[in-house]
């Protein structure tokens, strides 16, 4: 028996382990775009696990699923909206700075790393392919400077390649890794959810007491 609880406490003890480590480990997604095609892969603890595009036996699955719900007799249509109760402004006001401080904590939390960007520019003669690459190398630097307010970003290369004899056929390249830690995304929207629960009861009680009052004065 104490050999079993010892077992058991060693196992308790690393699954808590694995969960500590899961929150203050960086939780990261490759992202690249290639040939008009992307690609997202879930990063955790130093492995990569393709996530998007999705294996072709999976999408079949999928489908065939599809076509069984279709095969069904549809459903009467139930009135709903009788029971749905509607907000108020204030409530509704309420969710969005409840939102707007959530995605603020967000962003502070992201950090873009490994930005690779190259974009081949052609035009219709060598002038025209060298005005329109400082126009697209202007965009992509004003872009930048304006993420760079909300967001940490780490550029490892920006390639304009001005294309003047159409030997390149390759489309745009754009690869990059978007890396939180999970525990500041729980913390932010635990307080998101704390923020909410506080500003509603509040409106809940002044528009009660707004409607005591009035009848009172009936």
């Amino acid at each position: 028996m104490h050999i079993l609880g010892a077992v058991l406490l060693w196992l308790l003890l690393g699954l808590l382990l694995l969960a500590v480590l899961a929150l203050i480990v960086p939780l990261g997604l490759e992202l690249e775009y290639k040939e008009g095609r992307l690609a997202v892969r879930l990063c955790l603890f130093g492995i990569a696990v393709p996530i998007y595009p999705r294996a072709e036996t999976t999408a079949k699955h999928r489908a065939g699923k599809k076509e069984k719900k279709q095969e069904k007799e549809p459903k009467e249509p139930t009135d709903t909206n009788s029971k749905k109760k509607k907000l108020s402004l204030e409530e509704i006001k309420a969710v969005f700075e409840a939102a707007g401080h959530f995605m603020k904590r967000v962003f502070r939390a992201l950090h873009i790393t490994k930005i690779i960007l190259i974009i081949p520019v052609q035009d219709e003669d060598a002038a025209k392919t060298a005005l329109r690459c400082a126009e697209v190398q202007a965009g992509v630097g004003a872009a930048a400077a304006f993420f760079n307010n909300f967001l940490h970003l780490r550029f490892e290369c920006v390639h304009i390649l001005p294309n003047f004899t159409g030997d390149i056929k390759a489309g745009p390249y754009f690869s990059c890794k978007v890396s939180a830690l999970p525990i500041i995304m729980i913390t932010a929207a635990v307080y998101a959810v704390i923020r909410l629960k506080d500003k509603l009861p509040a409106k809940q009680e002044s528009a009660d007491k707004t409607m005591n009052q009035l009848e009172g004065l009936k």
